[in-house]
C-alpha cells in the first residue's frame, strides 16, 4: 500500500466508512495487491527484475559473504526505484534496463539474463568503462544508468543485515560485556 492508498483509507474511515462495510471482494483485491508487491518486483516485469538481479549480483558477487542476491538488494531497489524515484530518474532506470537488453541482441544474439556469465561480465564491464570515461570527462553522471544501478546495489547491500555484519562486521554496541565483578 502506498501513501495515496493510506491517506485513501484514511479518509474514508474518518468520513465514516469503517473497514467492516467494505465488500470481501475490495479487501481481497486490496490484499492481493500488497501481496504482489510483496514480490519484490515494484515497478519491474519479472524479465526486468531478474535483469536488475542479476546486474546486483555481479556487482556484488557471494564470496566468502554472500551476494548481492542473497542480501535481498533486487527488492530494495525495486522499493526505491518504484516508491521514491522520480518520474525522471526512474526512467533513467528503465531507459538503461531496455538499452542493455538492445545491446545484448547486437552483441550475442540474446536478451542479458539469457547470455552466459562472462558475457555478462563483459556487458557491464563496457558500461562501467563508459561510466568512468564520464567522470574522467568531469561530465555530469546523474542521468547515467550503470551509475545509479551501481549506487542503489552498493547501498542497498552495505545498509542491509548481511553487509553491515558479514562484509562489515558491524557491531551495534562494540566491545564485550562485563557484569559486575568483584573488585
Amino acid at each position: 500500500m502506498n501513501r495515496r492508498e493510506l491517506v485513501g483509507l484514511l479518509n474514508g474511515l474518518m468520513a465514516g466508512t469503517s473497514l467492516a462495510t467494505l465488500v470481501p471482494d475490495e479487501l481481497f483485491a486490496r490484499g492481493a495487491r500488497l501481496d504482489r508487491r510483496g514480490q519484490g518486483k515494484g515497478p519491474f516485469t519479472p524479465h526486468q527484475f531478474e535483469t536488475v538481479s542479476e546486474i546486483a549480483d555481479l556487482i556484488i558477487p557471494g564470496t566468502d559473504t554472500p551476494g548481492a542476491r542473497v542480501a535481498k538488494v533486487p527488492d530494495f531497489i525495486a522499493v526505491i526505484v518504484g516508491e521514491w524515484y522520480r518520474d525522471d530518474e526512474k526512467s533513467v532506470i528503465m531507459g538503461g534496463l531496455a538499452e542493455l537488453d538492445v545491446r545484448s541482441q547486437r552483441t550475442f544474439g540474446k536478451d542479458f539474463i539469457e547470455t552466459r556469465a562472462e558475457d555478462r561480465v563483459q556487458l557491464l564491464t563496457e558500461l562501467d568503462k563508459e561510466l568512468q570515461s564520464l567522470k574522467a570527462a568531469k561530465q555530469d553522471t546523474g542521468k547515467n544508468f550503470f551509475h545509479r544501478i551501481k549506487g542503489l546495489t552498493i547501498y542497498g547491500y552495505y545498509t542491509s543485515e548481511i553487509g553491515m555484519t558479514q562484509e562489515l562486521h558491524y557491531q551495534v554496541i562494540p566491545g564485550r560485556y562485563d557484569p559486575c565483578i568483584p573488585r
